[in-house]
């Protein structure tokens, strides 16, 4: 499939999401007009940690690099974090295309170590925030007395899978061209599960970046006055981190939205009062990307495109 037909039907799929939306707007107008601002303190919270969530990650690629002896700067460091989510606003993965071409240009990181790097932020997330999920799950038997077994199950093997990449495998050989390109990742992975020490340190960090996800969910369900407490506020960050992970549309219209909804309705609340959560927790995220994206953008990629056109 083409480049130019990809971006086609994400547009297609991106607009289509959209006309549901507003359809569903449109026809439950009366759910949304009875929900009122509760807390304006609250919204102060959510963009804090919003916010929190952006440094932390950036944290977590400053330590992802370090086995290939890369050292990133504040503004590296950080600053790729807000391009990244600029990019991926704009189109599906474009974000990660920028970095890992700085990075190659930059400080010589090669494209297979880059996916290393990539690969060990990913498996880290899926671990530490399903984790949390799994509490999230145990939460809900507490206070509901009811017990979500397609969850327990769906999440226990997203757990099972995460622990397994993190296995030491003997490399493993094929003839085919194609399958030895893959196989060369593995093997660029497993080189990378050595680094032990690197890895605690990514899972403490993620550990770190699921609580301050955990609490701007907290702080967006009591800005509309909703009574979800922070122990309830666990599957939600559980699932919005999942939807960031399926790319098919800009912006990830509507996984997000889905991400947060379906939890929301196990707490007792309707889809409106899940859109309206998403929506302000999505406007946080977008502040604080197109905010540092655009001016990281022209602190890091503007002076990097001017010396290789000097070139």
């Amino acid at each position: 499939m083409s480049v130019k037909l990809k971006k086609i039907l994400s547009f297609l799929l991106f607009l289509l999401i959209v006309l549901l939306i507003v359809f569903y707007v449109k026809d439950n107008l009366s759910e949304f007009r009875n929900i009122k601002v509760a807390s304006w303190w609250s919204l102060v919270g959510l963009v804090i940690f919003t916010g929190l969530t952006f440094l932390i990650q950036g944290w977590f690629l400053k330590v992802a690099v370090l086995p290939y002896k890369v050292n990133l700067s504040f503004n590296e460091w950080f600053g790729l974090v807000a391009v990244t989510m600029l990019g991926n606003y704009i189109f599906p993965f474009s974000g990660w295309g920028v970095r890992a071409i700085y990075l190659k240009n930059k400080h010589s990181l090669s494209y297979s170590q880059f996916i290393a790097t990539t690969v060990a932020n990913w498996i880290t997330n899926f671990l530490v925030f399903t984790l949390g999920g799994l509490l999230g799950v145990g939460v809900i038997y507490y206070l509901f007395h009811k017990f979500e077994t397609k969850l327990f199950i769906f999440l226990f093997l997203v757990l099972a899978f995460s622990c397994v990449a993190f296995i030491p495998i003997k490399q493993l050989k094929h003839r085919n061209k194609f399958i030895k390109k893959i196989l060369n990742l593995f093997k660029i992975w497993q080189e990378y599960i050595t680094h032990k020490q690197i890895l605690q340190q990514l899972i403490v960090i993620t550990f770190w970046q699921f609580l301050a996800t955990v609490l701007s969910f907290y702080y967006a369900y009591r800005f509309f006055g909703f009574g979800v407490s922070v122990w309830e506020s666990f599957l939600p960050a559980t699932f919005s981190i999942y939807a960031l992970f399926i790319r098919l549309v800009p912006a990830n219209l509507g996984l997000y939205e889905l991400a947060v909804i379906y939890p929301s309705r196990i707490f007792g609340l309707n889809i409106a009062d899940g859109l309206l959560v998403s929506a302000i927790t999505r406007l946080a995220v977008i502040f604080w990307t197109f905010v540092l994206g655009l001016i990281f953008s022209y602190i890091l990629i503007k002076p990097f495109s001017k010396t290789k056109g000097a070139k």
